[in-house]
């Protein structure tokens, strides 16, 4: 009734107005009640394949997640076992140094830092 021009439906319209219903208008209601009853019916059955969905997709994100967190150890404990001969990190240090890198000086601090903190091991 929310988009109808009409303000009561056909069965109420007739009880205001003093009319019975008939055999025809006593089937329109059943039938209008099983149509209701099946729209209830189909929500909560995709609701619940929907709740199901939901709950297979959060179990999903936990095991991706779980994955992530191993690969980032794998990954923290693989880089600090790379060792780098003192000759070629201070030729790192000298090639990222800000100096040698006036445009990108801010990145190239940056690096130099972590190159020193590196070769402070």
């Amino acid at each position: 009734m929310e988009n109808s021009p009409y303000v009561h439906c056909y069965d109420c319209w007739k009880e205001i107005n003093g009319w019975g219903r008939n055999k025809s208008d006593e089937k329109y209601v059943e039938l209008q009640k099983i149509i209701q009853g099946l729209l209830v019916e189909g929500a909560s059955t995709e609701m619940s394949h929907l709740r199901e969905k939901v709950k297979d997709l959060e179990g999903e994100s936990h095991r991706l997640r779980m994955d992530l967190l191993e690969a980032q150890s794998n990954l923290e404990e693989a880089m600090s076992q790379i060792i780098l001969s003192p000759a070629f990190l201070k030729r790192l240090i000298t090639f990222c140094h800000p100096d040698k890198n006036p445009i990108r000086e801010q990145e190239a601090s940056e690096i130099t830092r972590e190159l020193l903190k590196v070769r402070g091991k």
